[in-house]
């Protein structure tokens, strides 16, 4: 299972390239901080598919977790970017782990052989 650190305060920073036409990026799990207070969304290309807000207030402490789950359902759509998406430019970092899937070939249905 892939993992990526994440140090940026770049609205929009791809996180993970696309990859083609039939695969797409599954979130299995994520841990960030934050430099001060932010709302952070992770985005398939432009399409927010999750959001939450992070700070290091000293009376909200924290960040973001996501634990790793290969269940997890945070995907982008096939042959799409994750990126990620800050309200501010607040420095966040971290680390992301994910994997790529792929959809079944043409002629295949789940389970059973056409």
């Amino acid at each position: 299972m892939p993992s990526i650190l994440i140090d940026t305060s770049t609205d929009g920073t791809t996180i993970v390239a696309a990859p083609d036409a039939f695969n797409h990026i599954r979130v299995l799990g994520l841990n960030l901080t934050a430099d001060d207070a932010v709302t952070v969304s992770l985005k398939s290309n432009s399409t927010t598919i999750w959001k939450t807000y992070a700070t290091n207030n000293p009376t909200t402490p924290g960040g973001i977790v996501i634990p790793t789950d290969p269940n997890n359902t945070i995907d982008c759509a096939p042959g799409e970017a994750l990126k990620l998406g800050l309200s501010g430019a607040v420095a966040v970092a971290g680390t992301l782990e994910y994997v790529i899937l792929g959809r079944p070939p043409i002629g295949l249905t789940t389970g059973a052989l056409v």
